[in-house]
């Protein structure tokens, strides 16, 4: 039996950051304290502060700069203002819908990529007239008659996608929610508010305008806080959230002030991208409902969900094309049915607790799930699919259903929990503006923050949005944490750091370091040369097929000059040692990476990866040599090969979305002399990818990857 199921740890951490970095100090910083100018809410739990937290979000809408540069555009908004919406301790009351308020600021691509038209789209009503008006009228991906547009989704195909319709995609991202206290940190609806009636499912805090979203909004975060949705609010949803690509959930209490709530978190509009931890739902008809489709995929670890109908809804995308996926552990799940997975909907759930009535699990057609070690109760029968059924047990120790399964068998490599680190206090930090840094972009902060770093503090904070470096940084021992408020740190010349990355891990230490809340351009963020554990957390390095435009200045940042580095990467492992290195990787894009020979593989380490996205990589994606790696969820697209597995290697993947477009040479799956198991989900497939193995006497083995009935394709294999 599994014994461990321990659901929301119920963490309450105290968030707090310099005053240097609050935006009313007016020394440049990028925190948004939503009781001071210009918002001046009061969090008295009798004022009204709906208009003051709306204002806070549009605020950011408002401030960040978006790309109209013609010829030099790109899927995400310029680096040069990072904002985080922060709530100090108090009771929000608010009577409507805490968001950015229309008009939603949206764009189309029918003039392509290069070409962006943005503006407004003044209303709901607004959206359904401009979506009617091109309804239909593309039934190819890119334009390409060979590649039909998705027709998996109760007949829909990839709305707004592939200037499919007049609206692309909504200009919502960086929406960075954050409160002080997780139980005194309070947003809560007013009482019998109008709007909130049955069936409304009317959010209290969205993320969204749009019906359908966006698939280039990175960068949503919410954590550390309660929602209450008050009584006499039976359509209240506590939190409609997405993100695309990179965003999380942590921290969070959302529940019904009268246990007649809609739902806890609703994800229906793509995308609903992250990794999302410590959650607790109470007091609803459904406790998470993911249907948001496209490019969604979520890790999520340490809930507690109770709810009347549902704890978990995922699949059916409401927003066609791709696959809702969920990949969860340590859950403990309460409701008359705890979990249905619907089509195109993949469930993994390991290590986790699940009581209801009828059914613990239900699978619908072209649903797929992967059980490992789940404690089911007061239910009579655990699992129920299209094809099979267990019932008459209260554990499960493992448990696939329709799938096509490899000759070999399935690895089940140890898990090991992300370490733990306390929020760090004012007397652990050493803010860089404090050692010289400018964080104009312009400036080279190298020798500064190099002081920052021997100056005996556990934390060096940035707390502006762009920083400029031409070195490598050796991190010392007593470092305990690096963390900026999702600032820019960016390289440019290729000599002084491809060989080596920013910041260099070559000092050993039993504690290990976190590095978080950043964004890079250049070369490697992380060298990691010691034995010492390394975090590495929240970090986003520009999308491979981003980077002609990002390097020239003025694009993406104010460079000075045009960046010539051709590996941006977050982590790279550096030497091997007899002793294996542990590193965690949680929600970062562009993490790792490979070419044609191998030599940007993680070599040598223990490798925990949750929810981790390489996007577009030439050549590779995800590359181990003499390493061992858990992986639990990620996302990618257009690769010739996701994993590689090489000399030794030990690779699991459990759960993730891999989208293929344009013709790919594979194999999508490259084994080495080492072993490869994964279950992920496999949309819009350009070619029919394939598996090559080369065991221990060099005999090469090709397979091809079988899909379930509809498009998107549940894929489980081992090699």
């Amino acid at each position: 039996m599994f014994e461990n199921c321990c659901g929301d740890r119920k963490i309450n951490h105290r968030y707090s950051f310099p005053e240097s970095a609050f935006y009313h100090n007016g020394q440049g910083g990028c925190v948004l304290d939503v009781t001071k100018a210009p918002f001046f809410a009061k969090g008295d739990g009798i004022t009204d502060d709906t208009k003051a937290l709306c204002q806070a979000m549009t605020f950011v809408r408002d401030h960040l700069e978006v790309q109209k540069y013609q010829d030099e555009v790109y899927c995400t908004e310029r680096n040069v203002c990072n904002w985080i919406i922060f709530l100090p301790v108090g009771t929000y009351l608010v009577s409507d819908t805490v968001s950015q308020q229309w008009p939603a600021l949206a764009f189309n691509l029918f003039d392509g990529w290069l070409h962006i038209n943005y503006f407004n789209v003044e209303s709901p009503e607004h959206e359904k007239e401009l979506a009617a008006e091109t309804e239909g009228s593309v039934r190819f991906l890119h334009g390409d008659p060979d590649l039909p547009a998705a027709d998996d989704n109760n007949g829909s195909f990839a709305r707004g996608q592939y200037q499919s319709e007049k609206i692309y995609a909504e200009a919502n991202w960086s929406i960075r929610i954050f409160g002080e206290d997780r139980y005194r940190t309070v947003i809560k609806l007013k009482d019998n508010s109008p709007g909130f009636s049955v069936c409304s499912n009317k959010p209290v805090v969205n993320f969204a305008l749009l019906e359908r979203g966006s698939n280039v909004n990175l960068g949503n975060f919410i954590e550390n806080m309660t929602i209450d949705t008050g009584s006499g609010n039976p359509g209240a949803a506590a939190l409609r959230w997405n993100s695309s690509n990179w965003g999380g959930m942590r921290y969070l209490t959302l529940f019904s002030g009268d246990g007649c709530g809609s739902s806890g978190i609703y994800m229906n509009c793509n995308n609903a991208t992250g990794y999302c931890h410590d959650i607790e739902i109470k007091g609803f008809d459904c406790g998470i409902e993911l249907s948001a489709g496209r490019e969604s995929m979520l890790t999520l670890e340490y809930a507690d969900i109770t709810a009347s109908e549902y704890g978990i809804k995922l699949g059916n995308a409401g927003s066609g094309g791709g696959g809702d996926n969920l990949s969860c552990r340590r859950m403990n799940i309460n409701a008359p049915l705890p979990i249905l997975v619907r089509q195109a909907g993949q469930l993994v759930i390991m290590e986790s607790s699940v009581c209801g009535d009828e059914y613990g699990i239900k699978v619908e057609k072209d649903g797929f799930c992967l059980v490992r070690n789940i404690d089911f109760c007061d239910v009579s029968c655990q699992i129920k699919t299209e094809e099979a059924e267990i019932c008459n047990t209260t554990f499960v120790d493992e448990f696939i259903s329709t799938a096509v399964h490899g000759q070999r068998p399935w690895q089940k490599l140890p898990v090991r929990e992300v370490p733990l680190f306390a929020e760090p206090t004012a007397e652990e930090w050493a803010t860089v503006e404090d050692f010289g840094a400018a964080g104009d972009g312009i400036t080279d902060d190298t020798e500064a923050v190099e002081r920052a770093l021997n100056s005996g503090k556990k934390v060096i904070f940035f707390t502006k949005p762009l920083y400029l470096f031409n070195g490598s940084l050796k991190v010392p021992a007593h470092v305990r944490e690096i963390c900026g408020c999702f600032s820019s740190l960016v390289r440019h010349k290729a000599e002084s750091y491809d060989a080596q990355g920013l910041f260099v891990i070559d000092s050993d230490s039993e504690e290990p370091i976190r590095i978080r809340r950043l964004v890079h351009a250049g070369g490697v963020l992380v060298e990691h040369l010691s034995a010492r554990t390394v975090l590495c957390e929240d970090l986003f390095v520009h999308f491979n097929h981003c980077r002609s435009n990002v390097v020239k200045d003025g694009v993406a940042f104010p460079l000075g000059a045009e960046s010539d580095s051709n590996i941006w990467r977050v982590y790279h492992s550096g030497t091997v040692n007899e002793q294996k290195k542990q590193v965690f990787i949680n929600n970062c894009v562009m993490p790792i990476g490979d070419d044609a020979d191998g030599s940007l593989a993680v070599k040598g380490a223990d490798f925990y990866g949750r929810m981790i996205n390489s996007e577009h990589v030439p050549g590779g994606l995800y590359s181990f040599d003499d390493s061992n790696a858990w992986i639990f969820g990620f996302k990618s697209e257009n690769t010739d090969t996701v994993f590689a597995a090489r000399n030794n290697a030990n690779v699991e993947v459990l759960g993730g979305s891999l989208l293929l477009f344009e013709q790919k040479n594979g194999p999508v799956l490259l084994v080495e002399k080492a072993n490869l198991s994964a279950a992920f989900y496999l949309w819009h497939m350009r070619i029919v990818p394939h598996i090559l193995r080369k065991d221990d006497d060099g005999i090469m083995e090709g397979r091809e990857l079988k899909a379930l009935s509809s498009e998107d394709a549940a894929v489980f294999l081992s090699t």
